[in-house]
């Protein structure tokens, strides 16, 4: 599992939670990469990288999103900018990043 957030300090309370849950087991299969879904220069660099450490990826569950619980008037356009990135500008991004994967593409011909 790849774990991808803007907040570096999420991995420790992730884990922290993870092993608590699991009564401390050990899980080297989960990894945690910083990263700006909101950015597609980042998403692609970051992609990469994860392949490149991983190997193909094989199930992709985007659960990034960003709720503002404001009204339009008390916002900005570059908030609303920032919350159609995350919540689903990158959705499609990672998407198509995942169906151009050879080992995908392969598969769904």
């Amino acid at each position: 599992m790849i774990v991808i957030d803007i907040a570096e300090n999420l991995a420790e309370e992730m884990f922290a939670f993870i092993r608590k849950e699991s009564g401390n087991a050990d899980f080297k299969n989960i990894h945690f990469y910083k990263g700006d879904l909101s950015n597609s220069d980042n998403v692609e660099e970051l992609w990469a990288k994860i392949v490149k450490d991983h190997g193909p990826i094989h199930i992709l569950i985007n659960n990034a999103a960003i709720c503002l619980g404001k009204r339009v008037s008390e916002t900005s356009i570059n908030l609303v900018k920032l919350v159609m990135n995350v919540n689903f500008i990158s959705y499609v991004h990672l998407c198509m990043l995942f169906l151009r994967q050879p080992e995908v593409k392969s598969n769904t011909d």
